[in-house]
C-alpha cells in the first residue's frame, strides 16, 4: 500500500491551513493510499550548516544532531524515507512558505 507522509508546518494546530491539510489527508485516505501525519513545530530541524558531509561522506546523510540529521537515523528523516509520496501544508507569510518548510525541504 502507498504510504503518504502528510507534514503540516503551521504553529496552529487548528487554523486554516490545518483545515485544508484535514482535507489533503481525507483525499489521501480516500483514494486506498495509508497517511502519516506529522506537526512539524513538534520536531527540532536545524537550518543547513554548509559542512556537506551529504556529498563528502559515503552513505550521503546529514550529521547534525536533529530530527532530520543523526546520520540518517534521525526520527523525520526516517519517516521521508519511508513514504512514498509527500504533502506539506504551509500558510503563506509574505506571499512565501515559512522558514519551518523551507528548513524541512
Amino acid at each position: 500500500m502507498a504510504k503518504v507522509l502528510c507534514a503540516l508546518t503551521s504553529p496552529r494546530k487548528n487554523g486554516y491551513t490545518a483545515q485544508a491539510y484535514a482535507a489533503a489527508v481525507d483525499g489521501v485516505k480516500a483514494g486506498g493510499a495509508e497517511a502519516e501525519l506529522v506537526w512539524l513545530p513538534k520536531y527540532k530541524i536545524q537550518p543547513c550548516a554548509s559542512c556537506f558531509s551529504c556529498i563528502r561522506c559515503e552513505d550521503h546523510v546529514c550529521s547534525q544532531s536533529d530530527d532530520m540529521g543523526q546520520k540518517g537515523q534521525g526520527e523525520l528523516f526516517s519517516k521521508v524515507k519511508e513514504a512514498h509520496g509527500l504533502i506539506i501544508a504551509d500558510p503563506v507569510y509574505f506571499w512565501s512558505l515559512t522558514s519551518r518548510a523551507h528548513t524541512f525541504m
